[in-house]
């Protein structure tokens, strides 16, 4: 197995004021990680649920990431690296983590992550206009690909 390099990092205070950092990790990723920008309000996490079950012991979520593409001051940079997740990445070869912390520069954070989850690469809503623009990563923590999993142990073996 590859070693997955940061590719990324945001730091960010949300609309309620409280601090965050969050990381993206790339598996084919080579070179210094850059510090990015991201839209107004940061990262959004989204728990799966219908409505009916509210206490549902697990649930899955998604993250949405308002990217910033000419956001770092380097509009190329940007899109070459969104261009790539688009053509050259598959699922679980990129990571998200968000943190409850700000850290300084490329330091790493000192805490456990508050959500971390892999990258969908369904890219399509990136807009046709000069940067800086907003383009929205998707990630999900893959706890609903449990229910292709069998949970319950043969019958042979109990």
């Amino acid at each position: 197995m590859a070693a997955f390099n940061r590719s990324y990092y945001f730091n960010y205070t949300s609309l309620n004021g409280r601090t965050y950092r969050l990381e993206i990790y790339d598996e084919l990723f080579t070179g210094a990680s850059r510090e990015g920008k991201l839209g107004a309000g940061g990262c959004v996490i989204d728990y799966g649920t219908d409505g009916s079950e509210l206490y549902a012991p697990f649930k899955p979520s998604t993250m949405t990431i308002p990217f910033v593409v000419g956001g770092s001051g380097n509009t190329f940079l940007d899109g070459d690296y969104i261009k790539r997740l688009r053509t050259l990445r598959e699922e679980r070869q990129v990571y998200a983590y968000l943190y409850r912390e700000n850290v300084s520069g490329t330091n790493n954070p000192q805490y456990s992550p508050l959500w971390g989850g892999y990258m969908l690469f369904d890219l399509a809503d990136e807009p046709d206009q000069s940067p800086p623009y907003i383009i929205n990563l998707k990630c999900v923590d893959g706890l609903a690909s449990l229910k292709y999993f069998d949970m319950i142990p043969p019958a042979n073996t109990q």
